[in-house]
């Protein structure tokens, strides 16, 4: 007999590793920045700590200003250093580009689980009836 699968018994999509990643490429590597921003949208992360990060340097790149870890590591304070940091200095074999397309997708995994969620709440409630559902 096959065993019942429960939605909620799945696995959440935990971007928390690739969100430092694209982080740490946008202070620590020499890949262009503004081929990055267009690919990450501040929802993309998960935190409100990290969407700041995020939103800080993208606007320190707007307004044409550095965006090194000298220059935003004091602007985002402790969460950057204990976050971001390891993975800046660690480095990584893949592109940024490629961090940023993991990011999105995984971005776009976390708000399918959401919908299916919903849905499945939805269609379990009492007085949900067959139009409701459809």
């Amino acid at each position: 007999m096959k065993e019942k699968v429960q939605i909620f018994d799945m696995d959440f999509p935990d971007t928390t590793e690739i969100e430092r990643q694209v982080i740490a490429d946008a202070v620590a590597n020499d890949y262009p920045l503004g081929d990055i921003i267009p690919l990450v949208h501040p929802d993309f992360f998960t935190t409100t700590t990290r969407r700041n990060m995020w939103d800080t340097i993208v606007a320190q790149y707007n307004a044409g200003k550095g965006t090194t870890i000298d220059i935003v590591g004091p602007m985002l304070g402790k969460p950057f250093f204990e976050e971001v940091i390891p993975y800046a200095v660690k480095g990584s074999v893949t592109d940024p580009l490629e961090h940023a397309a993991i990011l999105r997708n995984g971005a776009a995994k976390r708000r399918a689980y959401y919908a299916a969620a919903t849905f499945l709440q939805n269609a379990l409630l009492p007085q949900t009836n067959e139009q409701d559902i459809l």
